[in-house]
């Protein structure tokens, strides 16, 4: 059951952020970051490759060049990573490493760690690397720790990737609004002292 609602998760981010996408064409503000671009770039060009006669996997690896800010990105990552449980077991910000956890004490069957690289590569331009783990073990003679599983593993690695795009694009938009805000900070008190009797 869970699988299937993660895979109907999935498709409705999917929808979402297509129509986000067209939306977002209209704002001038966020117009140059390209939503399907980059979602083909993490999941289609990261795409394990397949030999003859086996099926093509979709990676636990995903990269690509966003048009955002470093500290848009690393804020973004932060998000996803709260909204789905997880949390920090490791964090360089100066290094620009993130990596979480939803079992960060122990390696637990079904536990899942991601780990995100941030390179910047300009005032509005970061390379985001995501690479997803998920540990699962199998009871019998033949069981024992696999260490990325492929079904959930995959799974996981969708739903992060997913996210993550929608929330940067979000992310980058709402930090260019402060920044315009705050360039004009009397016209910001004035507002806020109308707004609250101040």
């Amino acid at each position: 059951m869970k699988v299937y609602f993660k895979i109907l998760s999935v498709v409705f981010i999917i929808i979402f952020c297509l129509c986000f996408d067209a939306k977002a064409q209209e704002d001038s503000r966020i117009e140059k970051f390209n939503i399907s671009k980059i979602l083909s770039e993490m999941l289609v060009f990261n795409k394990s490759s397949s030999k003859e006669g086996e099926k093509s996997e979709l990676s636990r690896f995903s990269t690509a060049v966003f048009p955002i800010s470093f500290e848009a990105a690393f804020r973004a990552a932060m998000l996803v990573e709260m909204s789905l449980g997880r949390v920090p077991v490791m964090v360089d910000k100066i290094g620009g490493v993130l990596t979480t956890s939803d079992s960060p004490l122990k390696i637990l069957s079904g536990s899942v760690f991601v780990s995100y690289y941030f390179e910047p590569l300009g005032k509005n331009k970061t390379r985001v690397y995501i690479r997803t783990k998920a540990f699962h073990f199998t009871e019998g003679i033949l069981g024992g720790w696999d260490t990325d599983d492929e079904t959930f593993g995959t799974l996981h690695h969708l739903h992060t990737v997913l996210l993550y795009v929608k929330t940067a694009m979000t992310k980058e938009a709402e930090i260019q609004k402060i920044v315009k805000e705050l360039s004009n900070p009397q016209e910001v008190i004035k507002t806020l002292k109308a707004k609250y009797n101040l």
